[in-house]
């Protein structure tokens, strides 16, 4: 797992995420040798940074996707390869989780042509569909929604609920 595949949860600038260290399930990454990440077996990371230290949650992600929700009102944010999107979280109405899909239909980066709502693609297992008040400026687009697809689909649907933003799980069985 590379630091790029790290999906940063609610840095919330809180003290004592990782609680009482004892190293067991941590894992260190190390960069120019004065900067480092830490993520803790409990699920909080810590990134010491040559200008700041910031703490709080992380989750995985396949590929090279990332999806963070950052500070308490903070930014929606989505990268995937050299693709980014960023939105204020004031923008995000409402989320729904959606799956799975056909292998086909799931991967890479695509925009709808008849909705052009956004695919950050990468599993055929499903992904959650954040759907915004207005359209999001993304390039030269004008976006009403986008599809995330995190290795933990609960997790970020959790993380959204969790800050006021309403949705419902709309999956299908497998069949």
């Amino acid at each position: 797992m590379g630091m790029r595949n790290v999906v940063l949860l609610a840095s919330l600038l809180l003290s004592g995420c990782c609680g009482a260290y004892d190293g067991g399930g941590d894992h260190v990454y190390a960069r120019n040798g004065s900067e480092m990440l830490i993520l803790c077996g409990n699920g909080g990371f810590v990134a010491n940074l040559t200008s700041s230290t910031i703490e709080g949650r992380y989750m995985t992600v396949s590929g090279d996707g990332g999806t963070a929700i950052n500070g308490p009102d903070g930014e929606l944010e989505v990268q995937f390869g050299w693709y980014h999107f960023r939105t204020p979280m004031s923008t995000v109405a409402s989320w729904q989780i959606e799956g799975p899909w056909l292998w086909i239909t799931a991967i890479g980066l695509r925009m709808s042509i008849r909705h052009h709502d956004v695919t950050f693609g990468g599993s055929p297992h499903g992904g959650v569909r954040i759907d915004f008040t207005t359209p999001v400026r993304w390039t030269i687009f004008r976006v009403p929604a986008i599809y995330v697809p995190a290795d933990d689909l609960n997790a970020l649907a959790a993380e959204l609920a969790r800050r006021g933003v309403p949705g419902r799980d709309l999956r299908r069985p497998r069949g």
